[in-house]
């Protein structure tokens, strides 16, 4: 799962562990906004502003938001088209999905379940991700029992448009030490 799909894809695992037989988590974090002991994350003001410059101003929170999924990544300009098209590939997602979508990241927390998740894992982080800093994906591969980490140099959230050979090796690599 990349992002919120990792989240999903960790509470899935931990509520029916005999449906997942192992995990690919990109660019995912237990907790997408910072609490008293969680620094490895957004300020949840900053993703509550979101929220509500969607209310004012939808298609420019929209732009912005894709935007910083490619911040600080070297390959930005080259993949923004990539990540613009995939995006809305179906047409613009709904005002209300996206609101629903950030007070979910808000309210979540998956910390306190993660060590009881035993299927394999792979966690798969960018470098340069200031939206999941690569300090949660290695929260996740120690606290996860049967994890192992893959940081891609260079890389933004989206390391599967930026840095897709890199993705490729460390997906080819998982698959067959299982």
């Amino acid at each position: 799962g990349w992002s919120l799909g990792g989240q999903v894809a960790l509470e899935w695992a931990r509520l029916r562990p005999e449906r997942v037989g192992a995990l690919v988590l990109m660019s995912t974090t237990p907790s997408f906004v910072q609490r008293p002991d969680w620094p490895h994350a957004m300020a949840e003001a900053t993703l509550r502003q979101f929220g509500d410059e969607l209310h004012v101003a939808y298609r420019q929170t929209l732009q912005r938001f894709v935007t910083l999924q490619l911040q600080g990544s070297e390959h930005a300009r080259d993949t923004l088209g990539s990540l613009r098209s995939h995006l809305f590939a179906r047409g613009e997602p709904s005002p209300h999905a996206l609101r629903d979508s950030l007070e979910l990241l808000a309210s979540t927390d998956l910390r306190s379940g993660i060590s009881a998740i035993s299927q394999p894992a792979l966690v798969i982080a960018g470098d340069r991700d200031t939206l999941t800093p690569v300090a949660a994906g290695r929260y996740l591969a120690s606290a996860l029992p049967h994890a192992s980490l893959v940081v891609i140099h260079g890389a933004a959230h989206t390391p599967f448009l930026s840095h897709p050979q890199a993705v490729i090796a460390a997906l080819d690599a998982f698959a067959n030490d299982k």
